[in-house]
């Protein structure tokens, strides 16, 4: 992620129904590239997929 701030931050538990706490954290950024290294049934890494997207220009990269 490039130009990346944490823009939000939210904390909740309810102690009457025994649910676990909640968690949430927003992270506003301008432009973000992701890797992903898929691999085959045999754990065997197979060719990388690379996608991104920026807010700036709103493209898919």
């Amino acid at each position: 992620m490039y130009d990346a701030i944490i823009s939000g931050y939210n904390v909740e538990a309810d102690s009457e129904e025994w649910l676990p706490a909640y968690e949430e954290l927003v992270i506003s950024f301008v432009k973000m590239n992701l890797k992903y290294i898929p691999s085959d049934d045999s754990n065997k890494t197979l060719s990388a997929l690379a996608v991104g997207f920026d807010t700036a220009t709103n493209r898919i990269r």
